[in-house]
């Protein structure tokens, strides 16, 4: 992109939301951007990433935390993550802590994210959060993801290599354990 301005990167991103252009191009255009030497280009990489919650753009903006870029940069990648910790996020979030592959610093910012999205759903869920349906599942689609969430921990803990994961990991499941029905 020669001249990767606020008004270009609202289009594409706008021609992404209307399918015009395939997640995988929208992704490699992101990539370059962040790969150009002009922070301008970094931050609309940031920007275009952020519009778009997905598996692949929290590691990407993960990434951006972790790499070499100038604080603004960082502030905007920090702005995005802590979108993730939205509710209707946790599912992207217990997505990326399925994945063994990943550096450590992207899973424990997942992890950090699940626990502040596990709080607030328990602040706001009121009191249908954790009810149970006729045939006794839960029917609240905040319940229903924090079990996934808790199903997703309880399988990774045990072989997680990082004592300092693995504890928080346990501590998390054994939270959504006591909050959630059984």
């Amino acid at each position: 992109m020669p001249d990767p301005t606020i008004t270009k990167i609202d289009q594409m991103i706008n021609a992404f939301r209307l399918l015009q252009i395939p997640a995988d191009i929208y992704t490699e255009v992101c990539k370059e951007l962040l790969k150009d030497s002009r922070e301008k280009a970094h931050l609309g990489g940031v920007r275009a990433l952020g519009a778009v919650r997905s598996v692949e753009t929290f590691v990407l903006i993960a990434e951006v935390l972790k790499s070499d870029f100038s604080s603004a940069v960082h502030r905007l990648a920090q702005t995005h993550t802590s979108e993730y910790q939205r509710l209707e996020n946790l599912g992207i979030l217990t997505k990326v802590l399925a994945m063994r592959n990943l550096p450590r610093d992207t899973r424990l910012l997942a992890l950090q994210k699940a626990e502040q999205a596990a709080r607030s759903a328990e602040r706001s869920g009121g009191p249908n959060l954790f009810t149970a349906g006729p045939n006794g599942t839960l029917t609240h689609p905040t319940a229903i993801a924090l079990t996934r969430l808790g199903q997703t921990l309880e399988r990774q803990k045990d072989n997680e290599p990082d004592s300092d994961l693995r504890r928080r990991m346990t501590d998390l499941a054994n939270h959504l354990r006591q909050v959630l029905p059984s």
